[in-house]
């Protein structure tokens, strides 16, 4: 690369664990090369072009994931506000509003120049104090006294 020659296997193996995170000396060490060497490579705009597209591979691939992970996760704590249990209930419903707030927050942050992105933040606030029966019908609190029919009494 930079010298008008394709890359090698060991560019190959040197931008994968570049992309992934190890250091010089331990790209080096794992692709047979000094860590001066990478360095050298890392120099070239060829390679680093190229470790630059596998880095964002890797980061698409495990926004990916994640994005497959929450979904499961927000299942999880949805069935969570049908527990039994008043704290799990309350945890679970802390955890779904912090999240959707701070979603809110990434998509306007993202979206700012653009008027017709819906704060979600502030309606999700507007739709809880709008609540006319209690979010946990069938929960007492710790102290077994009856929780209050919404978030304003």
């Amino acid at each position: 690369m930079g010298r008008g020659h394709r890359h090698t296997t060991k560019d190959d193996r040197m931008a994968q664990c570049l992309a992934r995170g190890m250091t010089y000396e331990q790209t080096g060490k794992a692709a047979g090369v000094c860590a001066r060497t990478v360095f050298r490579r890392m120099e070239e705009p060829e390679f680093r072009n190229y470790f630059q597209k596998l880095r964002l591979n890797i980061a698409e691939r495990t926004i990916s994931a994640l994005a497959a992970a929450s979904i499961t996760s927000l299942r999880k704590l949805k069935r969570l506000l049908e527990n039994d249990s008043y704290q799990v209930q309350l945890s679970a419903a802390k955890s779904i509003l912090d999240l959707a707030f701070k979603a809110s927050l990434i998509i306007r942050a993202d979206h700012s120049h653009d008027e017709n992105i819906i704060n979600l933040g502030e309606e999700i606030r507007a739709r809880v104090a709008e609540v006319d029966e209690p979010i946990f019908p069938q929960c007492l609190s710790p102290e077994g006294e009856s929780l209050p029919r919404n978030l304003t009494e």
